[in-house]
């Protein structure tokens, strides 16, 4: 793949779209999830120990969840001015689009620019955020590319 290929726009403002409506709510909700610790219960009988440590796995969940809501604050506050109106309103506060379009002061034919181009923005901020991150796990690319 190029630096940087061809992205199909249309398809990457649908994915933006979907990312808000299904995913970050529930990313928002896990980073908010809490794990109980407990003291290990000693009764004196030999036990068989776990390959893998069950609650260092829910540890490493939760603090990936942390992350990833972090990425994607950022992404949201790396926008512009008008984009970051856009995303917060429109995406994750559900507004309607011409209030909107109201509160960044544009008519609606040109709001849907600039509505497109939030979500362009968003889509490469959100690919940084979490690319830098280093973990392959977490990368969110919301991209759609051109054959």
């Amino acid at each position: 793949m190029a630096l940087l290929a061809k992205i199909d726009d249309k398809e990457t403002i649908k994915n933006v779209k979907d990312f808000f409506n299904n995913d970050f709510e529930r990313i928002q909700r896990l980073s908010k999830s809490s794990i109980n610790i407990s003291s290990p219960i000693i009764d004196g009988m030999p036990k068989v120990q776990p390959v893998n440590n069950v609650n260092e796995n829910k540890y490493i969940k939760a603090a990936n969840f942390r992350l990833a809501f972090n990425a994607v604050i950022d992404a949201v506050n790396d926008c512009s001015d008008t984009g970051r109106v856009i995303i917060i309103k429109r995406l994750i506060q559900h507004k309607p689009q011409w209030q909107v379009a109201q509160e960044v002061q544009y008519q609606s034919s040109r709001y849907y620019d600039y509505y497109n181009d939030a979500c362009l923005e968003f889509a490469d901020n959100l690919e940084y955020r979490t690319a830098i991150l280093g973990d392959d796990d977490l990368l969110i690319d919301l991209h759609a590319y051109q054959d």
